[in-house]
């Protein structure tokens, strides 16, 4: 692939985004939306257990449940709702970036270094 600038950019747009949103209450506001039946999505096993407990203290009966991917994401118990924590909705769409620069680099692989070139 000759330049990736898009993907580049997306990415420090979503850093940009992270270290702005600290400390903002997006936990606590996703915790709010939370009810008993829901899931709640984490990237993190230290990230479910902290949301247990928060959602323990709130004497809320949620699925916290630690998801590796967007295959993995388990379904709530009809009428509840699911909750993505940032942490894995930020590395969702990392990923997905990183889904489009594989698929591009199928229709044009990166070319050879010509002969007597050292490689980066």
């Amino acid at each position: 692939m000759s330049d990736d600038r898009y993907g580049m950019a997306l990415r420090v747009a979503l850093e940009a985004v992270e270290i702005g949103a600290r400390r903002s209450g997006r936990t606590t506001r996703m915790l709010d939306q939370v009810r008993d039946g829901d899931v709640v999505v984490c990237a993190t096993a230290r990230e479910v257990d902290r949301l247990t407990r928060l959602l323990a203290e709130r004497r809320i009966k949620a699925r916290v449940t630690m998801a590796a991917g967007h295959y993995d994401v388990p379904r709530p118990r009809a009428p509840g709702r699911i909750h993505f924590d940032h942490d894995w909705l930020r590395l969702r769409y990392l990923d997905a970036i990183e889904g489009v620069r594989i698929d591009l680099e199928q229709f044009a692989p990166p070319r050879p270094a010509p002969a007597g070139e050292a490689k980066p």
